[in-house]
């Protein structure tokens, strides 16, 4: 009997251990792309690269043409001629994307943050 009630405590600690640190891992998991979309936004607005620079130093993300109308924030903007928009995906995260809209030479015209 000593010996199960033993067993019963291990296994109720092991589980009370393992819970939190689930939800911790998923919450990092969860956190992650965020802080980087904050950081990589805020690093487009400040250095305006060209758009192979941004392809090139955005390699975690990935990346689509898209329509306005997709865009969350972005609706209301419309395209002029020779304009397009990108839509950066951090790690893939479909939660917080990150949408550019590049000139016809390829400079940043503005940035749509998402994730906000």
């Amino acid at each position: 009997m000593k010996r199960a009630n033993q067993w019963c405590l291990r296994a109720v600690a092991a589980v009370a251990l393992a819970v939190p640190m689930w939800w911790m891992t998923l919450g990092l998991f969860e956190a992650l792309p965020y802080g980087t979309a904050i950081r990589t936004s805020k690093w487009l607005w400040q250095a305006q690269p060209s758009r192979e620079t941004v392809d090139r130093r955005l390699w975690y993300c990935t990346s689509r043409p898209i329509e306005m109308k997709d865009s969350l924030w972005g609706r209301g903007y419309e395209l002029q001629d020779g304009e397009s928009c990108i839509q950066y995906r951090v790690f893939g995260h479909p939660f917080c994307p990150i949408d550019v809209v590049y000139g016809p030479d390829g400079d940043i015209r503005t940035v749509f943050e998402s994730y906000e």
